[in-house]
């Protein structure tokens, strides 16, 4: 995370991965925080909310890294994952899908 003067007078934050193996976790921390950060009016307020999101997915990535699930469990359910919405695409209802 840098900070940088912005065309319109304030700062500006770039989020910017550093390895592309954590390109989907990246996304998914960039899809929290962006929309957090446009609904806020002051670079104060952005800060605190900054830090407040941050130190809430340092909390969830250590309390999931020891019981976390291994390679055969993460494909079984990614398999299992587009099982659901493959059947859920071809209008099939959620309670019959499951």
């Amino acid at each position: 995370v840098t900070a940088e003067p912005s065309p319109t007078g304030g700062t500006a934050l770039r989020l910017q991965l550093r390895d592309a193996k954590y390109l989907e976790l990246f996304l998914n921390v960039c899809d929290d925080i962006v929309p957090r950060a446009q609904e806020t009016e002051t670079e104060a307020e952005a800060a605190g909310m900054l830090l407040r999101r941050f130190r809430t997915w340092r909390q969830f990535l250590r309390a999931n890294r020891a019981s976390g699930l291994g390679e055969k469990e993460q494909l079984g359910l990614y398999g299992e994952l587009k099982t659901l919405e493959f059947l859920l695409a071809a209008d099939i209802g959620p309670v019959e899908a499951v």
